[in-house]
């Protein structure tokens, strides 16, 4: 049958902080942080269905996170235009729905405030049925 992978990545990658907060360092989104997600992504067999999910935190959050968001977003559109077999989901209408993110505006919402496992119901939820959307 055909291979699926979900790819849920790039808040840390547009994170415009220093390390341990920034996942690629002080420079956001960056033409580094693409060109590793086209070779992680080109590797894969053409014929795998590839569900990239479209990262978002919310308002509450560094205004500048938030631009380095759009970027990531928008590279991820722009990959997935040209490959074959990819499927979008947008993160940020879950997000949008309900109370999916804690309270520092990017992890699923916890249980008990200062962890991240478990998560609440609905945060759990939104999380199952993005992945759905793209695998069906």
């Amino acid at each position: 049958g055909t291979q699926r992978i979900v790819v849920a990545l790039g808040t840390n990658d547009a994170q415009p902080l220093p390390p341990p907060y920034g996942g690629g360092g002080a420079d956001g989104w960056s033409q580094t942080d693409a060109d590793t997600w086209t070779r992680l992504l080109d590797a894969l067999p053409a014929d795998t269905h590839v569900v990239l999910v479209k990262p978002w935190l919310t308002a509450s959050y560094a205004a500048g996170h938030l631009a380095e968001i759009d970027e990531a977003r928008a590279f991820i559109d722009a990959y997935a235009a040209g490959r074959p077999n990819t499927t979008v989901v947008d993160w940020r209408t879950y997000v949008e729905a309900g109370p999916v993110l804690g309270p520092d505006g990017i992890h699923l919402d916890p249980i008990e405030p200062g962890t991240s496992i478990p998560v609440t119901a609905v945060a759990a939820q939104a999380r199952i049925d993005a992945i759905a959307q793209g695998l069906s």
